[in-house]
């Protein structure tokens, strides 16, 4: 179990401004992999905090997702 924070540029994702900060729930299922947790959102900018269940020892504790394709 582990502790995991992250960041994301929302223009990636073609997201407009954000003019009132909101909170969002993180929930990933993967097949061995599970993360929950809670992120703030404002502006073009998203931030969140986690618990990592079955994370491998090489994952880092902080991420920064770009997002998007281009």
């Amino acid at each position: 179990m582990r502790i995991l924070f992250g960041t994301q540029d929302t223009r990636s994702n073609k997201e407009d401004f954000a003019l009132t900060p909101y909170l969002f729930s993180v929930a990933v299922k993967g097949h061995l992999i599970r993360v929950y947790g809670i992120g703030i959102c404002w502006g073009f900018f998203s931030f969140y905090i986690g618990l990592g269940f079955n994370i491998p020892k090489a994952y880092p504790t902080f991420n920064f997702f770009k997002g998007g394709n281009k």
